[in-house]
């Protein structure tokens, strides 16, 4: 697994988070040892789990993000440029999303096409918002689409990673980076639909896991991950989701 949600990108990144508590600068010569670890190019496809695989948690999306926090901490211009290839790259392999904008299939095998956070549309989209300053037309164009395909209105789950609180999240994040009015109003608009996921009794409101089989507090499906979205939307709160930003101001 080479994506955001295992080793080794998620391994890096966890030395540069712990570069920004402790400013030890071992901590960046092991995410750049453990980075060069990683094919670049067109090689990081055989290092992918699964053939086509896509998604910040599995696929490419996740490495540019370390890319990104390489380039913008340390300076390193290869990061960019590798980057921006991974995520070219990822761009390719979107097909149109129903109702409007891209999304990504989950893997070669696995052809389901989603707009999620961990897997599609939102994830791109949180990456590709970082690389603006630097992106070529193509690229903006593909955030765009990406933004768009985001707004559903609504999904079958509630959750963070698959479901409606990712894309508020994205949305947020998108709106945070590129002051962009139009997402944060769909954001908030996205929140309003929480509703029809949640399930209100006495003891508070409740919202479904995968598959609907039973009631979630987990970060990854449940209301952990909805209170994030909802953190993030209300109190604009940076880097509450696998980010580094602050290490870069």
């Amino acid at each position: 697994m080479r994506g955001r949600g295992g080793t080794p990108a998620g391994w890096a990144a966890s030395h540069l988070a712990l570069y920004g508590h402790d400013k030890d600068e071992r901590h960046l010569d092991a995410a750049q040892r453990i980075r060069a670890s990683i094919p670049a190019g067109a090689d990081i496809r055989d290092s992918l789990e699964t053939e086509g695989v896509t998604g910040l948690l599995h696929g490419r999306v996740g490495v540019a993000l370390l890319d990104h926090y390489l380039y913008t901490i340390l300076g390193d211009a290869e990061a960019k440029r590798n980057g921006l290839s991974l995520l070219r790259d990822e761009a390719a392999r979107a097909d149109p999303f129903p109702g409007g904008g891209i999304g990504f299939r989950v893997s070669a095998e696995d052809q389901r096409l989603y707009p999620y956070l961990y897997r599609g549309s939102a994830g791109f989209a949180l990456v590709a918002a970082r690389y603006l300053p630097v992106a070529d037309e193509d690229l903006a164009s593909s955030l765009d689409e990406a933004i768009r395909a985001g707004t559903a209105a609504t999904t079958y789950y509630a959750g963070l990673y698959e479901g409606q609180s990712g894309l508020i999240f994205a949305l947020c994040e998108h709106a945070s980076l590129t002051g962009s009015s139009t997402s944060r109003a769909a954001a908030v608009k996205s929140a309003q639909a929480l509703f029809c996921h949640a399930v209100s009794d006495a003891t508070g409101a409740h919202f479904h896991g995968e598959y609907l089989m039973r009631f979630s507090t987990e970060l990854w499906s449940g209301s952990a991950g909805v209170l994030l979205a909802l953190t993030r939307l209300l109190d604009d709160t940076r880097d509450a989701f696998f980010t580094l930003d602050r290490l870069t101001t």
